[in-house]
């Protein structure tokens, strides 16, 4: 029997409504919307390089989708600026105290580095969101109407605590633009994948969880087995621009242990491995996918 959000066909049917005896509403089918009994993307989004002038051997990836399901669940209050979440509120701002706010754009600045190769082509498109405030005006929660596009997350090195750590290399930083308001909210995109091995050639990223019940407010996949990505339940499609030279093999991707990692009971659940993702030492980008079956 599946467990989470997705559901399989035969428990989709067998929770409807029999419309000879029962009209069927939005409520009755609100499942089927969200679930389906074939692979669910849960991720989309590109991995880049950065420039040679910088260096050019770290990996950042830009995310053009994510189910927010299937990764860290946004905290509320001072949790909002720890550094797991996605989206890493770095100041709630003043607004208007009690306040609901609806379909708040947050604004994307320019990010360093690799935007000069990619950024200036395909802006980073505005987040969306519905922010509500506590009785001080700041944001004490909020909600994504959309993440926008082509938002970067970090690369590099982690120091400090799981909650108030940074990153050598930060995502990429955003703003909201509400008008008369004392002091607008900034936010940072750490994004659902977090660097985990930075090595040029075999980078490997950390994939955050949603332990949340599947009928929380936000939702999840319930217990913390039940969330892991692993090898079973997490499909990669992958792609590159580039081919490589003959002597260098092909590019792969998939979910679990990096190249050298020895085998052991976690099966390496949560980590997105690569290899050889490099071209002739170019900077070239690669594409990737992830989908979730029912558990």
């Amino acid at each position: 029997m599946a467990t989470g959000t997705l559901s399989t066909q035969f428990e989709l049917l067998s929770g409807l409504e029999d419309n000879n005896a029962k009209l069927i509403t939005a409520a009755d089918v609100s499942n089927i919307v969200k679930s389906n009994f074939q692979p669910v993307m849960i991720w989309s989004g590109i991995f880049i390089r950065e420039i040679s002038t910088e260096g050019g051997s770290l990996w950042y990836p830009r995310t053009n989708y994510y189910n927010p399901d299937f990764f860290y669940p946004r905290g509320t209050a001072a949790g909002l600026g720890y550094a797991q979440q996605v989206w890493q509120l770095t100041n709630r701002g003043s607004l208007a105290v009690n306040t609901t706010y609806t379909n708040v754009q947050i604004f994307p600045n320019a990010f360093l580095g690799t935007q000069q190769l990619y950024e200036n082509q395909y802006p980073t498109k505005p987040a969306v969101f519905n922010l509500y405030t506590d009785g001080s005006g700041a944001v004490s929660s909020y909600d994504v109407v959309t993440s926008g596009q082509g938002w970067f997350g970090p690369a590099g090195t982690f120091s400090g605590t799981t909650n108030n750590g940074v990153w050598s290399k930060p995502g990429q930083t955003g703003y909201s633009n509400i008008a008369g308001v004392s002091q607008n909210v900034e936010v940072t995109f750490n994004g659902p994948l977090l660097p985990l091995d930075t090595s040029m050639t075999s980078p490997a990223w950390a994939m955050s969880k949603n332990t949340n019940s599947p009928t929380a407010s936000i939702p999840g996949q319930g217990s913390s087995t039940n969330a892991n990505h692993t090898l079973l339940n997490t499909i990669v499609q992958h792609s590159q621009v580039q081919f490589k030279s003959e002597s260098t093999g092909t590019p792969g991707w998939w979910v679990g242990p990096s190249p050298g990692q020895s085998y052991n009971p976690t099966g390496y659940s949560n980590q997105l491995s690569s290899h050889g993702i490099t071209s002739d030492g170019n900077e070239v980008a690669n594409t990737v996918t992830l989908w979730r079956v029912p558990n």
